[in-house]
């Protein structure tokens, strides 16, 4: 590569230009472009200009509408010291000003546009060859419509089934994947990526049924030899013949109920060793003892060989959801003309394909000339575009890309570092260039991040992405940007020393804002300049990794007396703000519900805290007045429709005054303003009523739309404030000093994903640049190396982050320094140690290497201090904690009076009770065969209390068991085993029966609480504090239709019911319990589905919840504990903080067999919404 002429580089064929940070790419592209109507002859109408995002465009716009300008007062003989305005003045003729003339008058005709702007409007202007309808609209919002649809899937896919092989699939899946909300990041980047190719199978689901087959009649003659062979296989064990250390009684008796049994899928590590692998582990060598060869034990290996294969199943079962949504989805859109923004590249890609003849050639003619902006960002579809209008045109065309591979960090959108590396080998040697004068940095900061890039040969890592060392223009004042201490110049590139005592992430997280705020603090005290303007707040930006840390530090700051501003692309719906909007519109709607309407009261859009509250409910006149104001807006939303009512809601309670009396003040006002302007136009455009309107705000917080300009957070001001923002959100920024605190703070990958989440979506390239998207279920082994390519490319992607951070520095940079845990997955680790080390960091993390190779930590440290001692412009050096920091605690005093409130419900006077709860000879209670019996149903087959046999089979059936039962769990206490005999006994003697089903009882009670119903979490862990049993509820119910009930939770429900009822609907909730801050509810049952394990899987129990209507049972228990903590817990989410349902099946439950007996569900919010709006009286 060669450093760029603009008036030597043709202005033909493919360019490749290679734009480093603070390089002037723009000024290159605005150079080009005028260079082009002049020497082409062309109008703007034939220069394609395209970038990646609306604001990039319009500044492109007003940036080459000016170089227009200045170049034409240079040809008219105006003076400039522009490099190129003067090369221009020295190379045309003053008459070609006359050119640039008509080229400035019909600018307005210019094609300078993103990406999906110029392919939308293609497909506009060409319908008919593109193949689309000339009104197609844009889809802009998919994670909403992915996630209905994805829902839609799982319902259907779930539905009971008579089919033995889909019983045997749900429940598989239903043992990895509890709900779709654990396919959605996958099934989404499925959606949003066409193009990916699978990295663990492509088999369909149905192939499996072969599998199945298989496997029955392979575990099915298992079976019978080992009826044959059980015998002496016991002896060998009994005579201690076998090897015991290898071989335990435990073992054996996994293996006894597994080859017994009726599951083949369901066994312990334990019963892998009956293979084969039997006649080298099982030899005793003090008896001589050697295992007879048995076709029992290959048969064994058969049966582990063809479970192995069907283990995959749920890996296939991710891609067809992924590829019914994706198809469905298709389907709809086209039905509905609207295209998304990846529909736009693909038509356009398969337009210019099926017609290069004809129309891709009128393309070319039309612009001969294209310029792509931030070419680093394209993806493998948009290279496609313009590979075929321009590769291989000679002369005729010319095509600049112009970007910084250095600078691509946005692979979450899409953008594809290896289509950029690809592309490059398209541009002849002889037009690769790059840009090598920095405009942003001083001369010492340029070369501080020179050195440390250029520690080792390959800091990218990446094959075909170099370094070059960029310079410092001859032309610019190399004082005019130095860093300076009291007149001194000071190294630019300071790396400070953050290590604490213990470690431990969450510790180095607060030592860093403990730092953060002293060295801040130093540097505003008048000592530190930069040339000769002290250093001030609006100097200094902050980049962090997450949200989480700005908010963190901005805290911190803001304590400290220092006032920052966060400068955001993250959505406004993800604001506090926004969900207190949700509260108080929801008051608006529901102003009867008065828990709902002191909730509202409570946030700091009206900023009560308790002791207000206190007093409001004590003045009665008050209280009504408060009560009015609610009453009158949603009466305003029903008779003028809620745009009206959303822009009363400032006037009528003073937000605006409200939040000023907050931190943040500016920031929340700004997010309140900006989110009912969103919430207008979205009511104006799609005609919402308010509860709408609610519905819609409340899908926004839950899947938030990043990265989309009318969503993100604006910034309250240009005070004289700190900047903090992301990394990602600071590229194209520049700031005179710059902290970076989070450089050396990694995060260790998981084989189970970053989130532990069920399904892990996460994607890679192969040695030829394939791109392959993975569904990884509970961290499947043979995945691992597809996990250890896709982590390789996460940190080097790490690394070209942190370039992007580093480089924003004009004249100073502070890098906190960590050297503790997790340090080695960081991106300096990356950044400054070898590939080897590197990769050998994640493979550990893996379980994928098998000799261990600690990174070496100690290395780390040194060579980040031989670079400072070898470099005159970085410094290795401890904090500075020294100094004064002001204190602000007026906010903590405020905010320790702000206090939650916790009322109990004003009832309503109606004038009778429904309930569930079975009430003999209440005439007016809702039928329990419509809702389900608190306890268990009746059985048609009765057993008798005196069976002579007492074993949990011959249980007695009945609803007289169930009330035994749910008595006995009422009275233990889970975490204290010594006394649950003595409850036991003490309950069966109250109800009259015999002692002799103590031991029985105590086993399924045993059972119960020792069986995992949570990842690592057993009743028997739950302590008292933690739990409620038969929290009692009333909902107030008015002309409430059970059919209307039962559609609301069920798609296609045909449930008829002619009785509507009036009054209160009461119930119990057999258990509340809290576990990690989220909340269950737990309801057991007694019924008799069978005896053995297999007819209490999550099949046979979904249709038993069904047939006893116990799915409505709980989606109004629900409603009722998700009315409770919300009006009770102002910081309560549905999401964040409801755990889900579970019904325990207690005769199915044991230990040995995991997930048998045990239901769950969490109903979805949008449902409970409806729910609680239908039983509060909105009938719609």
């Amino acid at each position: 590569m060669k450093p760029l002429n603009l008036f030597q580089a043709p202005l033909q064929g493919i360019s490749l230009v290679e734009a480093g940070a603070g390089t002037g790419k723009t000024y290159n592209i605005t150079s080009l472009y005028v260079r082009a109507i002049l020497e082409r002859k062309l109008k703007p109408a034939q220069i394609l200009v395209l970038t990646f995002t609306e604001a990039a465009a319009a500044e492109l716009k007003i940036r080459i509408r000016s170089r227009i300008k200045d170049s034409i007062a240079v040809l008219n003989g105006q003076e400039s010291s522009d490099q190129f305005l003067m090369e221009l003045k020295s190379t045309y003729h003053p008459s070609k000003a006359d050119i640039l003339k008509n080229a400035l008058y019909s600018f307005d005709d210019a094609v300078i546009s993103t990406i999906h702007g110029f392919c939308q409007r293609l497909l506009k202007e060409n319908p008919v060859e593109f193949e689309v309808s000339p009104n197609f609209e844009i889809q802009t919002d998919t994670g909403i419509i992915v996630q209905k649809e994805l829902d839609n899937w799982w319902r259907q896919y779930m539905q009971p089934t008579d089919d033995p092989f889909h019983k045997v699939v749900q429940r598989e899946m239903l043992g990895h994947i509890k709900s779709p909300d654990e396919l959605f990041n996958f099934v989404k980047d499925f959606v949003e990526r066409p193009n990916a190719k699978p990295a663990n199978t492509s088999t369909s689901v149905e192939d499996f049924r072969t599998v199945y087959n298989d496997l029955n009649e392979a575990f099915t003659t298992l079976k019978q030899m080992y009826r044959e062979e059980r015998d002496e296989i016991f002896s060998w064990f009994d005579k201690k013949l076998i090897n015991g250390s290898k071989y335990t009684s435990s073992g054996l008796k996994a293996f006894d109920e597994w080859a017994t049994g009726g599951l083949p899928f369901v066994y312990t590590g334990q019963v892998e060793r009956y293979g084969t692998v039997i006649y080298e582990d099982g030899k005793k060598k003090s008896s001589g003892f050697e295992v007879p060869e048995k076709e029992l034990f290959a048969q064994a290996d058969e049966v582990f060989g063809l479970i192995e294969a069907f283990s995959q199943l749920t890996d296939a079962v991710c891609w067809e959801a992924a590829r019914a949504v994706s198809e469905s989805l298709t389907r709809k859109r086209k039905i509905g003309q609207v295209l998304t923004y990846n529909d736009l590249l693909i038509k356009v890609e398969k337009g210019i394909s099926d017609y290069k003849s004809n129309l891709t050639e009128t393309l070319r003619q039309r612009f001969p000339v294209a310029l792509i902006d931030e070419f680093q960002d394209t993806d493998p579809v948009q290279y496609s575009i313009f590979r075929t209008l321009y590769n291989n045109t000679g002369s005729e065309t010319a095509f600049f890309m112009i970007g910084d591979p250095k600078q691509a960090i946005y692979s979450f959108r899409g953008a594809d570092i290896f289509t950029y590396l690809s592309a490059k080998n398209d541009a002849a040697m002889e037009q690769r260039y790059f840009l090598k004068d920095n405009y942003r940095s001083s001369p010492a900061m340029l070369e501080a991040v020179n050195d440390l890039f250029s520690v080792k040969d390959h800091p990218f890592i990446l094959d075909n992405l170099d370094f070059n060392r960029a310079t410092f223009p001859n032309s610019r004042d190399r004082l005019e940007v130095q860093f300076q201490k009291n007149g001194e110049a000071v190294a630019p590139l300071q790396f400070i020393n953050i290590e604490t005592e213990t470690g431990i992430k969450e510790d180095v997280g607060d030592r860093i804002t403990e730092i953060l705020v002293h060295e801040i603090t130093g540097l505003l005290n008048g000592s530190y300049s930069i040339g000769e303007q002290t250093v001030n707040e609006s100097d200094i930006a902050i980049l962090v990794d997450t949200h989480t840390q700005a908010s963190k530090i901005r805290e911190s700051l803001s304590e400290a007396g220092i006032k920052t501003v966060v400068n955001s692309k993250r959505s406004v719906f993800e604001t506090e703000t926004a969900k207190d909007l949700r509260v108080l519109l929801t008051a608006i709607l529901h102003p009867a519900n008065e828990d709902g309407v002191r909730a509202a009261l409570c946030t700091r859009l009206i900023g009560m805290n308790a002791s207000d509250i206190k007093n409001l409910l004590e003045d009665e006149s008050r209280w009504n007045r408060e009560l009015e104001t609610f009453i009158q807006l949603g009466k305003s939303a029903l008779k003028n429709g809620p745009v009206v009512m959303l822009n009363e809601i400032e006037s009528a309670f003073q937000c605006d005054l409200n939040l000023s009396r907050f931190p943040d003040a500016e920031r929340n006002i700004t997010d309140f303003h900006h989110l009912i302007g969103l919430l207008t136009d979205q009511t104006i455009q799609h005609n919402l009523n308010l509860f709408s309107v609610i519905s819609y705000l409340n899908e926004k917080i839950m899947k938030p739309e990043k990265n989309r300009d009318e969503e993100s957070i604006k910034l309250e001001s240009d005070e004289n404030l700190i900047q903090i923002m992301t990394n990602h959100a600071s590229k194209g920024l520049e700031f005179p000093i710059v902290f970076c605190p989070y450089l050396s703070v990694g995060k260790q990958p998981t084989k189970t994903g970053r989130r532990n989440q069920a399904v892990d979506s996460f994607s890679y390239h192969d040695e030829d640049n394939e791109f392959y998207l993975a569904a990884n279920v509970r961290g499947i082994d043979s995945l691992m190396e597809s996990k250890a390519k896709a982590e390789m490319e996460h940190i080097t992607e790490k690394i070209r982050l942190a370039y992007v951070a580093l480089t924003r520095a004009r004249s100073a940079c502070f890098v906190f320094f960590n050297n503790q845990k997790e340090a080695e997955f960081s991106p300096l680790f990356a950044l400054v140690s070898s590939e080897n080390e590197v990769e050998h960091s994640l493979r550990d993390a893996l379980k994928l290497n098998d000799n261990v190779q600690k990174a070496d930590k100690e290395k780390f440290e040194a060579v980040i201090k031989d670079l400072s001692e070898k470099s005159n412009h970085i410094e290795f050096r401890e904090p500075e904690i020294s100094g004064s920091v002001i204190q602000d605690t007026s906010y903590s005093e405020r905010r320790a009076y702000k206090l939650r409130t916790f009322n109990r419900t004003d009832l309503w006077e109606f004038n009778r009770i429904t309930s569930y709860s079975s009430l003999s000879g209440a005439h007016d209670e809702l039928p329990t065969d419509l809702l389900g019996v608190d306890y268990d149903r009746d059985e048609n087959e009765q057993t008798s209390i005196s069976e002579t046999e007492y074993s949990i089979r011959n249980l007695p059936r009945g609803a007289e068991t169930g009330t035994l039962l749910h008595n006995i769990m009422e009275d233990l206490i889970f975490d204290d085993p010594t006394k649950h005999e003595d409850v036991i006994k003490e309950h069966l003697q109250q109800t009259g029966w015999d002692e002799q089903w103590c031991p029985v009882v105590q086993k399924l009670i045993d059972h119960t609480l020792h069986s995992e119903i949570l990842n690592d979490f057993k009743l028997s862990l739950l302590s008292d504090q933690d739990k409620l049993v038969e929290m009692e509820f009333y909902f107030p119910v008015n002309q409430i239709d059970p059919n209307t009930l039962f559609q609301l939770i069920r798609e296609d429900s045909n449930q008829k019911s002619p009785q509507e009822i009036t009054g209160y609907l009461k119930g119990f909730i057999d258990l509340t319990f809290r576990i990690r801050d989220k909340y269950y509810i737990l309801d057991y049952k007694s019924n008799y589905l069978g005896d053995s394990a297999s007819d209490y899987s999550p099949i046979d129990l979904s249709a038993e919840m069904m047939h006893s209507n116990y799915d409505l049972q709980y989606h109004l228990y629900t409603v009722a504990l998700h009315r409770y903590l919300s009006s009770n817990w102002m910081d309560y989410e549905y999401e964040k903080h409801f755990g889900g349902v579970f019904y325990l099946f207690m005769r199915g439950m044991d230990p040995a067999e995991p997930g048998s007996g045990i239901f769950y569900d969490r109903p979805e919010f949008d449902t409970v919404l409806k729910l609680d709006a239908y039983l509060g009286g909105k009938h719609e």
